[in-house]
């Protein structure tokens, strides 16, 4: 089998899609939606490009619940901060929607799994091939090694003082998808682990990127992004070949997945890969931004941590989390939720519309952008009392049920919710329970935390918190 000659998803490798192109509608007149006018897009892009966060607050402050950038010849962005805007456009909509070229990084990494696929018959063939392997009835044996993992992390870290708790938590993370999807250790193969970082951090750069070089050309970040890809798809092709030469259930998601294939249609080699990849490189990245923002935000509020510190010991004792042991846990799924709320990894999800729609009675052409800001919305004044406040009370079950559906969206909501929401969710239940019941946990005085606000919600540089071992 070979798939590095294949660049699935690839947008300068002309990958196609079975997804419904664009409507050829008669253009619109320019909407009347509120944003900035005339050459003040220019202001607006540049500071979107150097402080998005910050820049998309004030203007839906400014410009409300939706407003307009217009990027010159580029197409117009919508932002959209309404829970109802949010439904219309990830849900009741979802149909004419697809993913945006913020993705076409992320496509160049892992080619066209669930995560980037624009959509269609494929999309929902690979949806319904790969939902078993996320069902909850197959995670007990999955968080015995979630747990495992951990503990080895807690044991390599010893009696150190001074954590950088991000690169951290990117290993333990990639330790974690690796035992749960392959049953091997990802992050103790050097080479891999270093390919790993390399491909995401390409994916994050070229996110961003006002003007993007084809991967084809040989500049020096494009070569070393395709050495990087040629190990992952390597690795990746091996796995492939082992498991269809050997198949059984080894309690992974490999062998859930290969037998969900075998039993409905498989997919083919290629296919296979984009999924595996997109469920490495996506899962581990995302939930260690997760970890690093939560473990930051209890290092600066020790009553929640020492909260959170009592509930673990007195369901666990010095055992290891289970299965059963989580929704004893309460308080500490509460503290991921409110973690997630503040600081979502996926902070943006761009879409864009097939044919001509209206958000809110704000026309919308074909081909434009439509960003739904889960960081925007979760920090909204009339949404949420103190939004910048860490209260994990917000999430008591009473709170919740009063809450607006759509008013919390850290995996995205429809049809292309993320597929493994709850096994993130559990996965970050258990790394917290696991370190706060070991460590106490200190800001180091002095250092700046900044988000960076990529393809993912990173801390520039890192975050440095000091970690006391704790006698049992």
């Amino acid at each position: 089998m070979t798939t590095t000659s294949q660049t699935t998803g690839c947008p300068f490798h002309h990958a196609t899609t079975d997804a419904l192109a664009p409507s050829s509608s008669r253009a619109l007149a320019p909407a009347r939606v509120p944003g900035p006018r005339g050459l003040a897009w220019i202001s607006m892009l540049f500071g979107l490009m150097w402080r998005p966060l910050k820049k998309l607050m004030s203007a839906r402050a400014r410009h409300g619940d939706v407003f307009r950038i217009g990027m010159g010849p580029m197409p117009a962005v919508f932002f959209v901060a309404d829970p109802d805007a949010a439904r219309h456009v990830l849900v009741t909509r979802a149909a004419s929607y697809v993913k945006s070229r913020t993705y076409d990084g992320l496509k160049c990494f892992v080619g066209e799994g669930l995560l980037t696929n624009a959509g269609g018959e494929v999309w929902k063939r690979h949806r319904r091939l790969a939902s078993p392997a996320f069902h909850r009835a197959r995670f007990a044996a999955l968080v015995t090694r979630m747990a495992d993992a951990t503990a080895r992390t807690i044991e390599r870290l010893g009696d150190r003082t001074e954590i950088e708790v991000h690169a951290e938590m990117t290993r333990l993370t990639l330790t974690i998808v690796g035992r749960t999807l392959f049953d091997v250790d990802l992050s103790s193969d050097g080479k891999l682990a270093r390919a790993f970082d390399r491909a995401i951090r390409f994916a994050n750069t070229y996110a961003i990127s006002p003007v993007r070089i084809p991967v084809s050309w040989p500049t020096p970040w494009n070569l070393r992004f395709r050495r990087a890809r040629a190990v992952l798809d390597a690795f990746v092709d091996r796995v492939i070949t082992e498991r269809r030469a050997n198949p059984g259930d080894r309690g992974d998601l490999m062998s859930m997945l290969m037998a969900a294939n075998q039993d409905d249609g498989s997919m083919d080699d290629r296919e296979l890969r984009d999924e595996v990849m997109t469920m490495v490189g996506a899962g581990h990245e995302t939930t260690a931004s997760g970890m690093a923002w939560l473990l930051w935000l209890l290092a600066r509020h020790p009553e929640q941590q020492e909260r959170v510190r009592a509930e673990v010991r007195s369901v666990l004792g010095e055992r290891r989390p289970e299965m059963a042991d989580l929704e004893r846990l309460p308080y500490t799924a509460m503290v991921v939720k409110e973690a997630l709320r503040l600081h979502p990894p996926i902070w943006v999800i761009e879409r864009t519309p097939l044919e001509d729609d209206e958000i809110l009675g704000h026309r919308v052409p074909a081909g434009s952008i439509v960003a739904v800001s889960p960081y925007v919305l979760h920090r909204h004044t009339a949404l949420w009392e103190e939004p910048d406040r860490f209260d994990p009370e917000r999430f008591r079950p009473e709170a919740e049920a009063e809450r607006e559906r759509y008013a919390y969206l850290p995996f995205g909501a429809g049809p292309r919710v993320c597929i493994g929401a709850r096994f993130a969710s559990i996965e970050m239940q258990i790394i917290t329970a696991m370190i706060v019941a070991r460590f106490r946990l200190e800001p180091v005085p002095g250092r700046e935390v900044v988000p960076e606000a990529m393809l993912t919600l990173r801390p520039r540089g890192g975050i440095r918190l000091r970690f006391e071992r704790l006698v049992s």
